[in-house]
């Protein structure tokens, strides 16, 4: 069966399927902050983006089920964050949010995107380095302890 992957603006209906996806332990191992978040800390976060109506934070469906997210962030330093079910990894949705939230930046002009990776996160680390991301040293505010920071050029 060929499933359609979709790619669209995060909307409170995907609520359940982005909490899920945020507090799977496979998924938030790789994040700074490595721990599950409750159902209003999620609610109040997700108002908080749809608010924004911002081409910079997708989710990727198939048919309604979440199996990927993706933010950049509004503001300089511009700074990416992918999610990836695990059950769906390996299959290039990383690639088409990525691909994506760069041609929404470029759009908008952003000069350059940030990436703070876990050094352990082999497939975070591949995915972004494939897209052109060069590892960098730490900025002003620094790296947190074991991730590393990679910068790519849009202009």
């Amino acid at each position: 069966m060929n499933n359609v992957i979709t790619v669209q603006q995060i909307k409170m209906a995907h609520c359940n399927g982005l909490f899920n996806l945020r507090n799977n332990p496979d998924v938030y191992r790789w994040f700074k902050n490595p721990k599950s978040i409750s159902q209003q800390e999620h609610k109040s976060w997700l108002k908080n983006i749809v608010k924004l109506d911002s081409d910079l934070h997708l989710v990727a469906l198939i048919l309604d089920l979440c199996i990927g997210v993706a933010h950049l962030s509004e503001v300089s330093p511009h700074y990416i964050s992918i999610s990836v079910d695990p059950r769906y990894q390996n299959q290039k949705i990383g690639s088409i949010l990525l691909d994506t939230l760069i041609t929404n930046a470029r759009f908008r002009s952003i000069p350059k995107v940030y990436a703070e990776i876990n050094r352990n996160n082999r497939g975070s680390l591949a995915l972004f380095q494939k897209h052109g991301f060069k590892k960098i040293p730490f900025m002003a505010d620094g790296a947190g302890k074991g991730f590393e920071i990679f910068e790519l050029s849009l202009s």
